[in-house]
């Protein structure tokens, strides 16, 4: 009797590791990528390019060789376009699509007018700081172009992991916002230089697991399968909160008054230093389709925007509201957010010809401004 439940207990540890195997292979072999999970099935990330030299980053990411490209092509005007996931996603892309920053740049070369581009998903006014003022360091910037989104106001700090490129670089402006955006830079400095340091005081232990884990990661498929599993659960996770909560993107999210604030003041210091280094700034309130109620309180969303140009007023920054530029035809759906399988509305991400109405209404704001 005891030898039998001794082997029922290893024949059922047997079934259920078999069950665990065939499981993963079948549902978590393809490689995600969780930066631009937010976009959707239906939308792709896409990164300009100028005769095939890249001009647009994720953050900081590939700024060495944007910085030599942007030198190589020696421009008289440098315009720094920033923006989050709708300055670098197609909707219902197709072969031979590009976003609104490559058509600016193929138009606008012609006039020695050189286009760099950089974008985060959700990113904040922190985060567009920290973005102006990196690459203002290593590029003469004539112009810088900013959409605001209520959405992204909602956010608060940077998100760390799109500037692994310039940890070590701190932000020179002597504000409080400067100083917040550099400790969060220092943390980053430090986890790396302690990753770094550990790696020097490995225990027998540490050493033998790291090469468990290493031989795993090469040879047993399922171990190299663990960030995909890892993300598949955090993303379900969420649209397990979405179905209970019944939340989908027409939902009505309100303002968050302390991480708004937060933002204001960091788009404040944005717009300062522009005036103090003659910097010319155009601010838009970016497209967003309207045959759907928006997601927004409509009181909160036409206050956000009159304070918007209120703000670029002040520093004599150009100021457009381009909200209805974009045909609704032109959007499109994102796939579902919870597990009712519904497709959820997209109310950030355009297709193909709303990325050519984009270039043509900045084109001819830009080219205004860059010749006064």
């Amino acid at each position: 009797m005891k030898n039998f439940r001794k082997y029922k207990i290893v024949f059922e540890i047997g079934v259920s590791f078999l069950l665990s195997f065939v499981i993963i292979l079948a549902y978590f072999h393809e490689t995600t990528n969780f930066e631009n999970l937010a976009l959707g099935v239906y939308t792709r990330a896409y990164y300009a390019k100028f005769n095939n030299i890249p001009i647009h980053a994720m953050g900081t990411r590939n700024r060495e060789e944007i910085i030599k490209g942007s030198k190589v092509r020696n421009a008289k005007d440098i315009v720094l376009l920033i923006g989050n996931s709708q300055t670098h996603s197609i909707n219902q892309y197709k072969k031979g699509n590009v976003t609104f920053p490559e058509l600016l740049a193929d138009s606008l070369n012609k006039k020695s007018i050189d286009i760099i581009a950089s974008s985060v998903p959700n990113a904040t006014m922190e985060d567009f700081y920290l973005i102006y003022k990196s690459w203002q360091k290593d590029l003469n910037i004539k112009m810088v172009v900013l959409p605001i989104f209520l959405d992204d106001t909602r956010e608060e700090g940077i998100q760390q992991e799109f500037y692994n490129d310039i940890k070590s670089f701190r932000i020179s402006d002597t504000n409080v916002v400067a100083q917040k955006i550099n400790d969060e830079l220092e943390k980053m400095q430090k986890t790396t230089r302690a990753i770094d340091l550990a790696g020097l005081k490995q225990t027998f232990q540490e050493k033998t697991e790291s090469k468990f884990d290493n031989y795993l990661h090469h040879h047993f498929s399922p171990w190299y399968y663990r960030p995909n599993i890892r993300g598949e659960f955090f993303s379900n996770l969420y649209k397990l909160r979405n179905t209970v909560l019944g939340i989908d993107a027409k939902t009505k999210r309100g303002i968050i008054k302390n991480v708004y604030l937060e933002n204001m003041k960091a788009l404040n210091c944005i717009l300062e230093d522009c005036k103090k280094n003659n910097i010319k700034v155009l601010v838009y309130i970016p497209p967003l389709r309207n045959d759907y109620e928006i997601p927004y309180y409509r009181d909160e969303y036409i206050k956000f925007k009159k304070q918007i140009e209120s703000i670029c007023k002040l520093y004599n920054s150009h100021f457009i509201n381009i909200e209805n530029c974009v045909a609704n035809k032109y959007w499109g759906f994102k796939g579902t957010r919870t597990f009712k399988g519904l497709l959820d509305i997209d109310f950030m991400h355009f297709q193909y010809p709303g990325h050519i109405i984009m270039a043509d209404t900045l084109q001819s704001e830009i080219e205004k401004i860059i010749k006064e």
